[in-house]
């Protein structure tokens, strides 16, 4: 057992290449599901961002709590504030109002999402919460921005000046 040493030796002979190709096969084949998966998560995301659209149109329609108007007007004005909203990713304070009123309302972020990771840099906090599931946060955020939106703009806190 002790001092009874012996060395492998690895046989570098042209037999091997058939374990060489299955080897390049699968990764090749890892490869393109990856591509089909990410593919699916795409399809994955936008058939969920229209299914989300097409019920808040349907809110709209039946004009119980927003009409067509206040629909029109938060997709018209979203994009603006979903701007803003990029270059605040990561940190736990909003700088828009949009972003406020989601936040207000535990839409964007809960609170254990927005203090969880307090200790941490803002990099880390991005990668962590973000961009691992980016695409459905983009959607869901769109939907629920939109949604606050057009219900601020019906249930008005203050009456305007021109009525």
């Amino acid at each position: 057992m002790y001092g009874n040493e012996t060395t492998l030796t690895f046989n570098d002979d042209n037999n091997d290449s058939g374990h060489r190709d299955t080897i390049q096969i699968a990764k090749k084949f890892k490869k393109l599901t990856s591509l089909a998966m990410l593919g699916g998560n795409f399809t994955s995301i936008t058939v969920g961002y229209l299914d989300a659209l097409r019920a808040l149109t349907a809110d709209a329609v039946g004009r119980k709590y927003i009409t067509e108007e206040d629909l029109m007007y938060a997709v018209i004005n979203v994009l603006p504030h979903f701007v803003k909203g990029l270059g605040n990713l990561g940190e736990p304070i909003p700088n828009d109002k949009l972003l406020a009123c989601m936040q207000f309302n535990q839409l964007s972020r809960s609170n254990s999402e927005i203090f969880g990771r307090s200790d941490q840099a803002r990099i880390s906090r991005f990668i962590h919460q973000y961009a691992l599931m980016g695409g459905y946060t983009i959607s869901d955020y769109l939907i629920s921005a939109i949604m606050v939106a057009a219900t601020y703009h019906h249930m008005r806190l203050v009456t305007l000046p021109d009525g």
